[in-house]
């Protein structure tokens, strides 16, 4: 199973954060290109429903969220709105707290790849910790990205599931190429090449 989140969290919420009006669309073009999948967006994206589905080991898990800097720069990513009107905060430990079998973790949230280097133990980011956690693949961001509608992730989506062998780093070669040779903004490599992906060796 594949599950979509979709977190457009609420100017009202208490870290000020814009809402992320494309998110939805985002989720559902992906869904689309990828043929089948569970999405959770706005009060549906929470954590104890993000819990349930990483208990299912999902093949693929996409979390389109804002992620915001931790002190030690960690990251943290924020999930929709509880019933009490504040944000899922989801952090390094908590990720790491999780045991699942999930082929691709993806955050396309602003800096989601963002992390603090230490002698002799590398990023410790989410990346990182979503790899501990015991998925495979892991695609994140290097810098802010923009509030976009799913061109990327569309494109990401089907060539990997029309080409499942090549894997995700195919896939994500092929978006970005797609991506530098449309009109407009997205043809910028300040758009594209935030994206990367890391994986286990």
């Amino acid at each position: 199973n594949v599950h979509f989140f979709g977190s457009r969290t609420s100017r009202e919420n208490q870290l000020h954060l814009a809402r992320l009006a494309a998110t939805k669309d985002e989720v559902w073009s992906a869904r689309d290109a990828w043929g089948s999948g569970n999405v959770l967006t706005g009060r549906a994206a929470v954590k104890p429903r993000l819990f349930d589905a990483l208990a299912q080991d999902p093949a693929i898990l996409h979390l389109a969220t804002h992620v915001v800097a931790s002190p030690d720069r960690s990251g943290v990513i924020v999930l929709g709105i509880d019933s009490s009107g504040r944000p899922g905060l989801l952090g390094l430990r908590e990720v790491l707290s999780h045991s699942i079998q999930t082929s691709l973790v993806v955050m396309s949230g602003c800096s989601s790849g963002d992390a603090q280097a230490l002698p002799a133990s590398g990023l410790l980011g989410l990346t990182r910790a979503w790899l501990g956690a015991g998925a495979l693949e892991v695609l994140a961001t290097r810098w802010p990205t923009l509030d976009d509608n799913g061109p990327f992730f569309r494109d990401f989506y089907s060539f990997l599931k029309l080409n499942n062998r090549q894997g995700a780093s195919e896939a994500l070669r092929q978006a970005q190429l797609a991506m530098a040779h449309s009109a407009g903004f997205r043809n910028s490599p300040e758009f594209w090449a935030s994206y990367f992906l890391i994986g286990k060796v």
